[in-house]
């Protein structure tokens, strides 16, 4: 699991993921996590 900022554009990076997976096998997906439980 990684940690993304904010201001990252989750749709274009999902479509330059998915890029990487060719047979279109491969998923992704994102949790927004509570600003509570997010790392400073």
């Amino acid at each position: 699991m990684a940690i993304a900022p904010r201001a990252l554009r989750t749709d274009r990076v999902s479509n330059l993921l998915m890029e990487l997976e060719p047979s279109g096998k491969g998923a992704i997906e994102w949790v927004e996590k509570s600003k509570d439980k997010v790392p400073k």
